[in-house]
C-alpha cells in the first residue's frame, strides 16, 4: 500500500474552503470508500495558502454500496509547495476517506492510499481500460478519448488527412449524421468555411497583425496560409474547424465555428 499525500487541517477540514462550488453542500460525518481513478484529465487551482489537485473516480464504494460505475469528482488538498500529478494515475485503487457531497457527485479528501484490487474491483478496471468504440460507414472506427470524453478518428477532408472528434452525447448517431452531411458536401463547406474567415479575420490581419516585412494580404493570400487540421463536431448540428494559421496570426489558431442548418457563425483566434 502507497499512501496519497493530502493536507491535514487542524480540528478538520472545513469542505466548503476546498470545493468552493456555490451549489456544494456538505453534511458533518466522513465517509470511507473505494474506487477507481478515472482516465478523465486532471487539474489543479490555488486556494490561498493551499493547493488544490481535482480528479475523478470511474467507479466507487461505500461500506453500504456495492461497487458501481459513478463518477466522483474529488478535491485533494495540498500544501502551497506539493507535486500534484505525480502520485495519482488512471486505473489507481484507492481507499480513501472523504467528506461526500450531499449531491453525491463531489466529495472532499481526507486520507487515501493506493491498495491491491480485489476480483471484483480488478475486473471492472480492466472493463474500464478497454477501449470504447464508435463504429460508423463513412468514418471507420472511433476511439474514445477517457481524457477528454470525445471520439476520435482521422478522415480526408477534401484530400487532405484530418483530426475528427465528436462529443461523448446519449445521441451519438446524431453527431454521426451531422459529420456525415458535411463530408456529404465538403467542397462546398469547405468554399463557406474559408470564405467566411477571410470575411471576419482579413481585416484583422492587415489592421493590426502584420509583421514589419508583410505588405496587406489578399483574400487568396490568406486562405492559401490557411492548413485545416481537425473538425470537432457537437449536438445540435454544431461544428468546428480548426486550422493553422501559416504565421498569419504568430501561431494562433484560426476557429471557425458553424452550424448545419445557419452555416459559419463565428471565426476567432484562439491560442
Amino acid at each position: 500500500m502507497q499512501r496519497i499525500q493530502v493536507l491535514r487541517f487542524p480540528g478538520g477540514v472545513d469542505p466548503r474552503e476546498i470545493d468552493t462550488a456555490q451549489s456544494a453542500s456538505y453534511g458533518p460525518d466522513s465517509v470511507e470508500i473505494e474506487g477507481i481513478v478515472s482516465a478523465a484529465g486532471q487539474s489543479g487551482s490555488n486556494r490561498g495558502d493551499i493547493r488544490v489537485h481535482s480528479f475523478s473516480l470511474a467507479a466507487w464504494r461505500s461500506v453500504e454500496r456495492p461497487l458501481s460505475e459513478r463518477k466522483l469528482h474529488v478535491f485533494r488538498p495540498l500544501a502551497a509547495d506539493a507535486d500534484m500529478f505525480a502520485v495519482v494515475e488512471a486505473g489507481d485503487v484507492l481507499r480513501m476517506r472523504i467528506r461526500l457531497a450531499d449531491s453525491g457527485l463531489r466529495c472532499v479528501l481526507e486520507y487515501a492510499e493506493k491498495i491491491h484490487a480485489d476480483p471484483e474491483m480488478a475486473a471492472l478496471a480492466l472493463k474500464l481500460a478497454a477501449p470504447v468504440l464508435l463504429s460508423t460507414e463513412r468514418f471507420g472506427d472511433l476511439v474514445l478519448d477517457r481524457r477528454t470524453d470525445w471520439f476520435a478518428g482521422q478522415a480526408l477532408w477534401n484530400g487532405r488527412l484530418i483530426k475528427l472528434r465528436l462529443r461523448r452525447a446519449e445521441d451519438l448517431q446524431s453527431l454521426v449524421r451531422t459529420a456525415d452531411a458535411l463530408w456529404t458536401d465538403e467542397v462546398a463547406w469547405k468554399r463557406r468555411i474559408d470564405d467566411f474567415a477571410v470575411e471576419k479575420l482579413l481585416p484583422l490581419k492587415n489592421d493590426g497583425w502584420l509583421g514589419d516585412d508583410e505588405t496587406p494580404f489578399t483574400a487568396e493570400e490568406f486562405k492559401a496560409r490557411m492548413t485545416v487540421e481537425s473538425v470537432t463536431i457537437d449536438a445540435g448540428g454544431d461544428f468546428t474547424f480548426w486550422h493553422h494559421d501559416g504565421n498569419l496570426f504568430w501561431g494562433h489558431s484560426i476557429q471557425v465555428g458553424c452550424n448545419l442548418e445557419v452555416g459559419p457563425e463565428y471565426a476567432d483566434i484562439p491560442g
